[in-house]
């Protein structure tokens, strides 16, 4: 649920004699926290008083879900009203209209993705992924890890305060996961922090928080990205499986950018990429053959007779030239 002053997981379930909340130990405070869930669920419009107060935890299943998918509750007292929400969840809405992010148009993917998830993470993000362009999603329990993108990339995923219980905590469980990680060498390691964890630190100090990050980087091997949301975290995730496939960016990256436009500096630009031509030797082997047709065809013994040119040069040139 949106706005509520604290963070962590929440659960509900139906039951026999009224729904089951349960939540990490974060939220210590359960009863409290389910107030103000309930309350939050009323005044959104996606509970009514009369429902909670008959308590049927089936009916009331039904209006905690159609909430999660940003359904507006059916009251019983009006007509039933169409939901204006196209899209699950309703967090992702505000951060698309905020970031400009889109999953569904993400492009330039040919080659397909697939993406296990751990049984842990939350359903959004099962459903933000699924938006993803041929891009295949698998809810199962995961051994390390959150996500495993084409069996290749693992991505341990933290917000800023489970970031943060798991680098202050006794069992220092951040550090456990990264070690286990750190013995699958053919996976490329990836932690991904979600939010701000500068900006909205509540138990660690700035020079904690990079020990932390420079430790997982440097010692642990690690990849530490960062993302906005969410749905950023979203959008990473099939981001980072798409140039796992080896899908490209849509274009191709120039090596060299600055082309001169004389036809003389053009010919010795061509000659400088090849390995091991300097702009002097690109000099001596256009005075010497006139050329580019001419130097392509030269055979490595034409090309020893020209001064400052060895056997390993030689070799060089004609691969480029003639591979």
């Amino acid at each position: 649920m949106n706005g509520l002053p604290i963070e962590g997981k929440a659960f509900l379930s139906p039951g026999p004699s009224g729904f089951k909340f349960n939540c990490d130990d974060r939220l210590a405070d359960h009863d409290m926290l389910l107030d103000m869930v309930k309350t939050s669920l009323v005044g959104q419009g996606c509970l009514t008083e009369a429902l909670l107060a008959k308590g049927g935890a089936a009916e009331i299943w039904s209006q905690l879900c159609n909430a999660a998918k940003g359904s507006p509750a059916r009251r019983s007292d009006s007509a039933p009203r169409p939901s204006t929400s196209t899209s699950f969840p309703t967090r992702a809405n505000e951060a698309l209209s905020t970031h400009g992010l889109d999953i569904s148009s993400i492009t330039n993917i040919t080659v397909p993705i697939h993406i296990k998830v751990d049984h842990r993470e939350p359903p959004e993000m099962v459903e933000l992924l699924r938006q993803g362009p041929k891009t295949f999603v698998e809810v199962c329990s995961l051994e390390i890890g959150d996500y495993l993108i084409d069996e290749r990339v693992i991505v341990e995923r933290k917000t800023v305060a489970d970031f943060e219980a798991s680098v202050i905590e006794d069992d220092k469980r951040l550090f456990t996961q990264s070690e286990r990680i750190k013995h699958r060498p053919e996976l490329l390691p990836v932690v991904l922090l979600e939010g701000d964890v500068f900006g909205r630190r509540q138990r660690m100090s700035v020079p904690q928080i990079t020990g932390a990050i420079t430790f997982l980087s440097m010692i642990q091997g690690m990849n530490v990205l960062t993302t906005l949301d969410m749905v950023h975290s979203a959008y990473f995730l099939i981001k980072l499986g798409a140039h796992a496939g080896e899908n490209g960016l849509g274009y191709d990256v120039a090596l060299r950018t600055k082309k001169p436009k004389a036809i003389l500096s053009a010919r010795r630009f061509v000659l400088e990429g090849i390995p091991g031509v300097s702009a002097a030797l690109a000099e001596v082997l256009l005075e010497h053959f006139g050329t580019i047709a001419k130097l392509a065809a030269a055979s490595e013994k034409d090309l020893l007779a020209v001064p400052g040119i060895g056997p390993q040069r030689a070799k060089q040139i004609r691969e480029v030239l003639a591979g």
